[in-house]
């Protein structure tokens, strides 16, 4: 009854994630009218798909991160009621962010969950050295990372523009930001179903390889 509940919740958090993830890998495409919005979650729900594939062959780090072990004993960690209290809180979490407009990520709902369920469980035997490790420093880290790259490589654009003088193509430039915008959805696809997955990966009928199929 349990793993047929934690089957069920796990698809009700992958639909969350679809839902709330889906449109921000293309959102410039349609704010900035390069692709209709119709078009935009087509380019978002292809490229998604194949990042989840590609994941079957990169994905076993997350899966064991966000499956809990490490962060508690294993004997928590390998416990339905466990898997199901994480899968319910995280969907919750962002399915109501979702409907409410806030911006949120599934790695962030799933952290807390995960934390959560833990300090119920074993109270503060929880590992936070695991915990800053393998999700808060990671956490900390990518927004900066992303604030120098970004910097860095509109810079790098701007140089080579202005020192070739190059004339502008808008045909280029909008080839360039579907490409950019499919790397991203795909990137996300990579990166969240495993985590995804890892949460169902007790139930010992299903394999990795066929679970990141099915959420897929």
């Amino acid at each position: 009854m349990l793993l047929g509940a934690l089957f069920v919740v796990t698809l009700f958090l992958a639909y969350s994630n679809g839902a709330n993830d889906n449109f921000k890998g293309v959102a410039t495409l349609f704010g900035s009218q390069t692709a209709s919005y119709k078009t935009a979650i087509w380019l978002a729900t292809i490229t998604t798909f194949a990042g989840s594939v590609v994941s079957i062959f990169l994905a076993e780090a997350l899966i064991k991160s966000f499956s809990g072990k490490g962060l508690v004993p294993d004997a928590i960690a390998n416990a339905t009621d466990f898997h199901l209290a994480v899968a319910i809180a995280g969907g919750l979490t962002v399915i109501i962010a979702t409907v409410a407009g806030f911006p949120i990520s599934t790695t962030h709902s799933l952290t807390g969950a995960l934390v959560g369920a833990g300090k119920l469980a074993i109270g503060t035997k929880v590992n936070f050295t695991a915990l800053g490790n393998s999700f808060v420093l990671p956490l900390l880290l990518s927004p900066i990372i992303a604030i120098a790259l970004g910097a860095g490589i509109y810079s790098l654009f701007n140089y080579i523009y202005h020192k070739s003088n190059l004339t502008k193509n808008q045909k280029i430039i909008d080839i360039c930001h579907y490409i950019s915008a499919g790397v991203v959805s795909f990137a996300r696809g990579l990166n969240d179903t495993p985590k995804i997955v890892s949460l169902i990966l007790i139930i010992q009928a299903f394999s990795i390889h066929g679970l990141l199929h099915t959420i897929s």
